[in-house]
């Protein structure tokens, strides 16, 4: 179960790193004010307005969920709108960093260490009962 939840999440992220390699689709994200790392992930700064800044936080965020809400038809274009999740990073008191990245419920390096250990494991167990046996 874990194994193929781990796959289906590796296909997604090939396929999404795919998409942004594309140089049609670079100048798109580009053009909308985004930049790609080497990871794959889609990164902007939002900036706050005067008003917002001087608000409530709770304000800030809805702001910077509505900044989020423009780039909806941009990644309903590329495609991957659905497979994506965006995190917000307050920078400073005007600016926060938004982060859009695959939706990673399964790759977590503790959980892939934690199963290759386990199949380690198995491995190793399946090695020594034949050596018992005689069969190895």
């Amino acid at each position: 179960m874990y194994l193929r939840n781990l796959i289906r999440q590796i296909k997604t992220w090939r396929a999404i790193n795919k998409i942004l390699k594309e140089p049609e689709t670079r100048l798109n994200v580009e053009e909308a004010g985004f930049r790609i790392d080497w990871v794959g992930r889609l990164y902007t700064v939002i900036h706050l307005p005067e008003e917002v800044v001087n608000s409530h936080e709770k304000i800030q965020q809805a702001y910077v969920l509505n900044a989020l809400r423009q780039f909806d038809s941009l990644f309903l274009r590329l495609g991957f709108a659905d497979a994506v999740a965006p995190e917000f990073t307050q920078i400073d008191k005007e600016n926060y960093l938004l982060v859009v990245c695959p939706d990673y419920d399964t790759f977590k390096w503790y959980k892939v260490l934690g199963f290759l250990a386990l199949v380690a494991g198995i491995i190793y167990s399946l090695i020594k009962i034949l050596q018992l046996c005689g069969l190895f």
